[in-house]
């Protein structure tokens, strides 16, 4: 399926700045309706919402760590880690 392709490019194209961060960043190149997900580095879930436009800003209120970013778009997912000073 060629269509496969071309999501995981836009997956891959997906920035998230800055990083390190203090728990405000922005997040650039998404797809609308794009699934994102933060998992703190003991797996919690402390962040879920769908993209609706082709950049977000987040702000996070939580402990300073590790943290990863889950995108999914049509099936196909990537991990971002990031860490808030």
């Amino acid at each position: 399926d060629c269509t496969v392709g071309i999501e995981e490019s836009q997956l891959n194209d997906i920035i998230l700045y800055p990083n390190p961060n203090d728990g405000m960043f922005r997040l650039s190149n998404l797809s609308s309706g794009m699934e994102m997900k933060i998992f703190s580095v003991d797996g919690k879930l402390i962040f879920n919402e769908v993209s609706s436009d082709e950049q977000e800003w987040i702000q996070l209120k939580v402990e300073p760590g590790m943290y990863t970013l889950k995108l999914e778009y049509n099936g196909v997912e990537r991990n971002i880690r990031f860490v808030i000073r």
